[in-house]
């Protein structure tokens, strides 16, 4: 069968290669015409592989040793059990092709033992234990210990949420397309929490293949972050410093759709030659009014940045576990060893977004992870360097309730009330010295 042919070397690709799962696909089906057409059974088949991946690679472990033959057998048991859309005696046969007798077997005899899904997972096996939750929610224990921080309960729930998989949502551009119009074909249905303005991608056809949003009309972007631009709006004359670190969250787009013309807009990306298509959005509107630029981690924003501004919104690269409902193979992939640097990175993106808040301004927050190192332990240690600021909000949302606009993010909120008090360097380091000598001093008294 080609089709699991192709769905093989796809999920090499994703698997040894840490390529993501659409870029595999594009990779495979971009340049030979004549395979397109499967293309739809292809990413359906390995992306249902890899939402059970830790699961069959357990049940496999012990009985299949050669890894090639380990990863067919996962696809069958993928499309036994879930697909269900290739006929089980073509698949036996294309496993008889293809793979040893001896794993033949297996695949036979375990689909034979075991009849309904629910049941691939053995009965005696503790259903409190960090096993069974990583391999009934495809969550690798690293990350299941990050969720664990906020105990048993909520950690049940939020495998459970991110385990569901949810459609795309996209914000419609103003002015360029209605609701109707979108609507119209079956591939969008209005947003229940702001019907008017977003939609959610219901249709089968992939979104970058669709005409409105190759035509710049729509954009992906999360409920819960155009609830946040909407409830912080500023009113003209004023000034606006935005930084996304996020690819696909599209806050750029959305302000840009919100003020027009209407306000002084910063937007800071880490490189503006990854989002040509925020280019050609304010070329196309003629906004003269914007200034995009490049500021990896915010050290640019003093020399981009001509005043102080009403309003700074941080939104930094994160873990990101709020994309792992629409990314197959999302926590597969992820690069545990780049957990410090994304730290590292949001910590020095808000020390150098603070300094661009005005007096009386707002400095909003916001990684769609549920971490809490960085959540609400980055933001206790910002607030005990930053006495100028006081916190107005501060909460980790879940991706099962409602008021987060079922994302799990965590959302900081803070006021500027004065400017920080300078001490010039070498007198603080001077300060300190004393300070050091007089408590050695001291101890020195008293231990005489």
């Amino acid at each position: 069968m080609q089709e699991i042919d192709l769905a093989l070397s796809t999920l090499e690709t994703i698997l040894d290669e840490k390529v993501p799962f659409s870029e595999a696909l594009r990779r495979r089906f971009q340049s030979d015409l004549a395979v397109r057409p499967l293309r739809k059974n292809v990413a359906a088949l390995v992306g249902c592989e890899l939402r059970h991946h830790l699961m069959f690679s357990y049940l496999l472990k012990d009985s299949v040793k050669d890894e090639k033959d380990a990863r067919l057998l996962s696809l069958a048991l993928a499309n036994h059990y879930f697909f269900r859309r290739f006929q089980e005696e073509d698949v036996v046969k294309h496993l008889k092709e293809n793979v040893s007798e001896e794993n033949v077997n297996v695949y036979l005899e375990m689909v034979e033992r075991i009849k309904r899904p629910e049941d691939l997972l053995p009965a005696n096996m503790n259903h409190a234990s960090n096993l069974y939750l990583s391999l009934r929610y495809n969550t690798p224990e690293w990350a299941l210990k990050i969720f664990q921080h906020f105990g048993y309960g909520l950690t049940y729930k939020i495998l459970r949420s991110y385990a569901r998989q949810r459609q795309n949502i996209v914000r419609l551009v103003p002015g360029k397309i209605s609701m109707e119009e979108l609507c119209k074909d079956g591939d969008f249905a209005p947003n229940a929490l702001f019907p008017e303005e977003m939609a959610d991608h219901i249709g089968k056809t992939a979104m970058a293949k669709l005409a409105s949003y190759r035509a710049g009309d729509i954009f992906g972007l999360k409920p819960f972050a155009h609830r946040v631009l909407k409830e912080h709006r500023v009113e003209a004359p004023g000034q606006i410093l935005l930084y996304n670190g996020n690819e696909n969250l599209g806050l750029e787009k959305d302000l840009l759709s919100i003020y027009g013309k209407n306000l002084g807009l910063n937007l800071a990306v880490p490189d503006t030659g990854a989002r040509p298509e925020v280019t050609r959005m304010i070329r196309n509107s003629d906004l003269k009014n914007v200034n995009f630029f490049s500021a990896p981690n915010g050290d640019g924003f003093a020399s981009a940045v001509s005043c102080k501004q009403d309003l700074v919104i941080l939104a930094p690269k994160s873990t990101n576990f709020d994309d792992i409902p629409t990314t197959p193979d999302y926590l597969l992939r992820f690069d545990r060893e780049s957990m410090d640097g994304l730290l590292k990175g949001e910590e020095e993106l808000l020390e150098n977004a603070a300094a661009q808040v005005e007096v009386g301004g707002t400095l909003i927050y916001m990684v769609f992870t549920i971490s809490r190192k960085e959540g609400s332990k980055m933001i206790g240690e910002f607030l005990s360097r930053h006495e100028e600021f006081t916190k107005v909000e501060a909460k980790q949302h879940f991706p099962f309730e409602e008021d987060s606009c079922f994302s799990g993010v965590y959302y900081a909120e803070f006021r500027k009330e004065h400017e920080p008090l300078k001490i010039p360097t070498p007198l603080l380091v001077k300060q300190m010295g004393e300070t050091r000598t007089r408590s050695y001093s001291a101890k020195q008294g008293e231990a005489a």
